[in-house]
């Protein structure tokens, strides 16, 4: 009898450790779901953002050593996509803008210094001091730039007389988060305005002053 007893106890006291064990994994299940996530989308939102620097700065300098080459566009263009082909499938690029810069690197008169969505529709028409600029808009599924609005004639770009003008590309990428859970986290300063994209997209500008033209070429 007291071994039946004994069993019976036994046998209620694994039961209850198993019912422990299970409200234990309810528990921490979610947080170990949410730190694999976490690991995973902070990894792709590195990679993306690695990826736009590196494509905007060597897109910069590109176009820094091209003063009033008519091949300069094209060359930008095609550092940029060889680089932006690199991002992870969460990211998508959108628009790549090729400027005239002020003294603070942003396009438009000296007393500006933002960068927005507004500023490629400001380009398109030459309107408020953004003039002498391009925009270049993303092909899916093509995989490249292929439309472009406002202009920037190559005789407009001096390097030839001391101040040289400075030349900006911005390149902006819009970034699908694979979850909605680390969103206000990954969200970077706001340096674009809500348009047509679903939400912010992510920017980075670089303006070098252009490399003097060779002898014989002014």
């Amino acid at each position: 009898m007291e071994a039946t007893e004994g069993v019976g106890r036994a046998g209620h006291r694994v039961r209850r450790e198993r019912g422990a064990v299970l409200v234990e994994t309810a528990l921490l299940l979610p947080l170990i779901l949410m730190l694999v996530f976490g690991v995973i989308e902070f990894s792709f939102a590195f990679q993306s953002s690695a990826v736009l620097n590196d494509a905007t700065r060597r897109s910069a300098r590109t176009a820094a050593s091209l003063a009033g080459d008519a091949n300069l566009q094209q060359a930008v263009l095609d550092v940029a996509e060889e680089q932006l082909d690199k991002l992870p499938e969460t990211a998508t690029p959108i628009a790549l803008m090729i400027y005239k810069a002020n003294v603070h690197g942003y396009p438009g008169t000296d007393g500006n210094t933002t960068l927005n969505m507004g500023h490629l529709l400001l380009c398109e028409f030459q309107a408020f001091g953004v003039d002498d600029c391009v925009v270049w808009f993303w092909d899916p599924g093509a995989r490249e730039f292929d439309e472009s609005v406002g202009s920037w004639a190559p005789s407009n770009q001096t390097a030839c007389v001391q101040p040289y003008e400075r030349v900006g590309v911005a390149i902006y990428v819009k970034y699908h988060p694979l979850t909605s859970i680390f969103d206000p986290f990954l969200e970077r300063e706001a340096h674009a305005t809500q348009g047509d994209y679903g939400g912010d997209p992510r920017l980075d500008h670089v303006a070098f002053v252009f490399e003097p033209e060779p002898l014989g070429a002014c």
